[in-house]
């Protein structure tokens, strides 16, 4: 995938701050949160999340139910999701409770 990953890369990040961190996923679940299928990914986006102050989730909508098999981040941890679609009114609610912001891209 041309992902950044391994010792090296965490130990890196552990220098960094940063104001945004915009993260992808592979699958979104609404109790669970975002999941990736690549432990060393995971790790990195954790890495990551870490050190920003904003962290916001780009993903569209056929990721939404279909959980990966390595979760990363709980809705909790996350601050904004921006995605091409949003999904049924009581599951934003719930997102919502979570404190997450729903931005829906227009095109």
């Amino acid at each position: 995938s041309g992902a950044l990953t391994g010792g090296e890369a965490l130990g890196v990040l552990a220098t960094v701050r940063a104001d945004f961190a915009f993260i992808g996923a592979s699958g979104l679940d609404a109790e669970e949160g975002c999941s990736n299928t690549q432990l060393f990914e995971a790790e990195m986006t954790k890495a990551i999340l870490a050190r920003a102050k904003r962290k916001i989730l780009l993903a569209d909508s056929t990721k939404w139910e279909r959980p990966s098999i390595i979760r990363f981040a709980r809705w909790s941890e996350l601050d904004d999701w921006i995605t091409d679609k949003p999904p049924t009114a009581k599951q934003v609610k719930r997102l919502k409770t979570f404190g997450l912001n729903l931005h829906v891209a227009r095109g």
